[in-house]
């Protein structure tokens, strides 16, 4: 047999023996799966400690699902409020408290954030440090969730307490998603559910509020259902209005929700940036008192044996 030959059967040989290998690997590692044993860790980990693999995972993903297609995410954040907002009524305490001249990070009690910026400037570092900076003053002083190398800071995120909450932005979205990690539930050995809510920006804050002011009713930039009230606005014709006058304590998110308040300020043209804040503090207090939205603002989550959060299959 030559020995060109010898090399093609030891490679071939090598090769099957490799995936045989790996196949015996994952087949015990299908069979732990199946009778809930963590092969990571080589144990069974109890509720509680796959709840708190779940509460780091579950940041942990956030980040890498946005720096791995940072294209789509720009300007995305996700920050780490130091407030359980584990029910509606809380979020709404939070929002009334809001200063017009702070930052929803500083309104909202953020303590440490992983911006999709950051990362960007920190991977164009690592290829040229001669475009690096302290990223420190970026953040003004708040913890950041990400390592010198670019990775997601995971002992950090491990220290945190178990009552934290998750706030994302996504881009130049005006919503801000709140993901409170104390209503992480089970529903069975491998799903769980968490509480998700969205508020308006407008409500807490400060670059958002004076991008939006003055404040535009929907009525008047539809062209297409109200093209005279349109062609009236661009020509200058409408002036500021009177704030329409709605109390928080009458929003009740069934006969007077988000939809509600939406219409109501649908003609308006206001110029002060507290109004605008009323806005979005009320649009979003319409929103989560709704029941319906009580019961479905759920996400659910399917997990290892490890506590690993997976793709739903």
């Amino acid at each position: 047999m030559k020995l060109s030959h010898k090399i093609i059967i030891s490679g071939c040989l090598i090769l099957l023996a490799y995936l045989l290998v790996k196949l015996i690997i994952w087949q015990y590692e299908e069979y732990n799966e199946r009778r809930d044993y963590c092969t990571a860790e080589g144990r069974f980990l109890s509720d509680e400690e796959k709840l708190k693999n779940i509460r780091v995972n579950l940041i942990i993903r956030n980040l890498q699902s946005r720096s791995k297609r940072y294209t789509g995410y720009k300007f995305s954040i996700v920050g780490i409020s130091k407030y359980d907002l584990s029910n509606e009524e809380k979020v709404i305490d939070l929002m009334k408290q809001a200063d017009f001249n702070k930052s929803w990070i500083e309104n909202l009690g953020i303590i440490a954030i992983g911006s999709i910026p950051e990362y960007i400037d920190r991977r164009t570092c690592l290829r040229d440090p001669r475009r690096c900076y302290d990223f420190s003053k970026s953040n003004n002083g708040l913890v950041t969730l990400w390592n010198d190398d670019n990775s997601v800071n995971v002992e950090y995120i491990k220290s945190l307490p178990e009552n934290y909450s998750i706030i994302t932005r996504e881009g130049s979205r005006v919503d801000l998603d709140i993901y409170p990690l104390s209503t992480l539930q089970q529903i069975d050995a491998k799903h769980y559910r968490i509480s998700r809510y969205s508020i308006n920006q407008r409500c807490c804050d400060q670059e958002e509020i004076k991008r939006r002011t003055p404040f535009v009713g929907n009525n008047l930039t539809n062209i297409s259902k109200y093209p005279e009230k349109y062609a009236a606005y661009r020509r200058g014709e409408i002036g500021i209005t009177p704030e329409p006058e709605l109390r928080l304590d009458q929003i009740d998110g069934e006969i007077i929700d988000d939809f509600y308040v939406s219409d109501l300020y649908a003609d308006s043209l206001l110029n002060q940036p507290q109004q605008v804040q009323k806005y979005g503090l009320l649009w979003s207090t319409g929103g989560l008192r709704k029941p319906v939205y009580k019961k479905n603002m759920k996400q659910e989550i399917s997990i290892t044996a490890c506590g690993t959060i997976v793709e739903k299959k």
